[in-house]
């Protein structure tokens, strides 16, 4: 996965970061037929302090609107509430058990190790039914194809599609890296 790393600095307690460009061409297919928009958000890494035993850490709410494609914005949204509604689904089922057989503690970790193997499996159902069909065959990922990471110094946008990484660094004269992202120490 490529990703692209712009560097910020804070000053009077306000972020300072140059100006993010995006790309007129669809981050999921490619397409530059952009008739959507997607608000990518993310918490850049302000301060972090140590007050007694532990770490105090504050944060700087980003978000820019990246243009999308109406289709691949039709794909990728539901994904959003997806993990939530199993996630909600699974733990209603984990309780239901739980209480059912709350005697005996190898049964309730059998209804857990359950109910995290079904949500997995309906997540899977989900995605194959509603959400692949939906994709074209130029779609890179079922989800939104980008997302932020910082560190103490740069927000790093990473990117699904390795040509919309390209057009991206390019437009924002900034080096595409390859592999893994590692945050500075």
């Amino acid at each position: 996965m490529k990703h692209v790393g712009i560097a910020y600095a804070f000053h009077d307690e306000k972020l300072a970061m140059p100006p993010v460009i995006w790309p007129q061409r669809c981050p999921c297919c490619g397409i530059d037929q952009v008739d959507a928009q997607y608000n990518l958000k993310h918490k850049a890494r302000a301060t972090q302090s140590r007050q007694g035993t532990s770490t105090v850490s504050t944060y700087y709410e980003l978000d820019w609107d990246v243009p999308y494609c109406s289709a691949c914005v039709s794909h990728a949204k539901p994904i959003d509430g997806l993990a939530a509604v199993i996630g909600f689904f699974g733990l209603i089922l984990i309780i239901v058990f739980a209480l059912a057989v709350s005697d005996d503690f190898l049964p309730m970790v059998g209804a857990v190790a359950g109910a995290v193997v079904l949500g997995l499996v309906a997540y899977q159902v989900v995605l194959r039914a509603v959400i692949h069909p939906r994709m074209t065959d130029d779609c890179v990922w079922h989800s939104y194809a980008l997302f932020a990471r910082s560190d103490y110094q740069k927000v790093y946008f990473h990117f699904r599609n390795n040509d919309y990484g390209a057009w991206f660094a390019a437009i924002n004269d900034v080096p595409l890296e390859d592999g893994e992202w590692k945050p500075a120490e």
